[in-house]
């Protein structure tokens, strides 16, 4: 082989390895788009000022909620908020003595595993963008006091593409509106109703887990065992409590009734040393509503009604989907009983 053919072969391998050294650096420099991470910096209304897709995300359910809650925000009268009991507990649209069945004036604002540090959050920077607010009702889980609960949603919202974009473009967001009626018929589909209801989340019959077998001994048994197993002690939080004040007394400040309520849960925790499944003892369970009894006794414009009673209460195996959230069914009868209760109070 002769010194210029050598010299060509050499020349040609440095120009391979020179090319395939360009190719790997600009395919580093030019990370694929979908696969890159979103910089919440990065987020800025369209060139027609609409919100971009990614700035609906939130947390849980309210990612499916929040576009319909502002929409409608010129006409919602009853905002519902609590955990997944009240989730799946309290449909709107069978409130207002039905009426606002075509014209949505309520809205459920719950999500799952929630405490009070988002629904302050929710008070203190959403319910105020609503002129027309009148009533707030509350579920309360009596875990939501506990001084052991931590509230993650609200470290997760916080940390949230919407709840970013809210905060960085508020005048934008919550520019009025035209006053004109928004109707059922106008909104389009989407996971939740258009009063912001989860619906039905009875699992069919082929994805039933053990706790929804109400009435198997063995799995009512296992469901004691899990309520009753050792944690610590529940006890009022008093940064909880001074929260849960707050927040009543900034909508009530603002002329906005609060019914506070304590969802119910199944029965089996009757006669059990605790409340719920969520090891709440009979004792501090018993301590919360007498607190709440006396602020419906002395804070005007505020009003509580314990359904859960401790698990003496009026729903039946075919009101749960398992042993603390209410099917469909039992949503219609929570929400019933709720609706009166406004009724009752607005005549009062």
């Amino acid at each position: 082989m002769g010194r210029r053919t050598i010299t060509s072969l050499l020349s040609l391998i440095i120009l391979v390895g020179t090319s395939l050294l360009i190719v790997r650096a600009l395919g580093q420099g030019t990370p694929d788009v979908a696969s890159a991470p979103l910089r919440l910096e990065d987020l800025r209304p369209g060139q027609d000022g609409h919100r971009p897709a990614e700035a609906e995300e939130y947390v849980h359910t309210l990612s499916d909620k929040m576009r319909y809650f502002r929409l409608l925000r010129e006409q919602i009268e009853v905002v519902v908020l609590g955990d997944s009991r009240t989730d799946a507990g309290v449909d709107p649209s069978a409130l207002l003595q039905n009426g606002n069945v075509e014209i949505p004036k309520s809205f459920n604002l719950a999500t799952g595993s929630c405490g009070l540090r988002l629904n302050a959050l929710l008070t203190e920077e959403y319910l105020v963008h609503l002129p027309r607010l009148r009533w707030v009702v509350y579920g309360i889980s009596p875990r939501i006091f506990n001084e052991a609960f931590h509230d993650g949603r609200a470290d997760q919202i916080v940390e949230s593409p919407g709840y970013y974009y809210d905060r960085k473009f508020d005048a934008l967001v919550w520019e009025p509106i035209p006053a004109t009626p928004i109707r059922v018929s106008d909104l389009d589909s989407a996971s939740v109703t258009a009063w912001g209801w989860i619906g039905d989340q009875t699992p069919p019959p082929e994805k039933w887990v053990w706790y929804n077998n109400f009435t198997d001994p063995n799995v009512v048994e296992q469901q004691i065992e899990l309520a009753t197993r050792p944690r610590k002690a529940f006890a009022i939080g008093p940064e909880k409590w001074e929260r849960f004040l707050s927040i009543v007394e900034l909508l009530t400040g603002r002329g906005v009734r609060v019914l506070a309520f304590i969802p119910p849960m199944h029965r089996y925790v009757a006669d059990l040393p605790v409340a719920d499944d969520d090891g709440t003892s009979d004792s501090g369970y018993w301590e919360l509503v007498r607190r709440m009894e006396s602020m419906d006794r002395e804070q005007t414009g505020f009003f509580f009604v314990d359904v859960h009673r401790d698990g003496r209460n009026p729903f039946e195996d075919e009101h749960f989907f398992n042993f603390d959230h209410l099917n469909g069914e039992g949503a219609k009868k929570l929400t019933r009983f709720l609706d009166d209760a406004l009724r009752q109070a607005d005549g009062s």
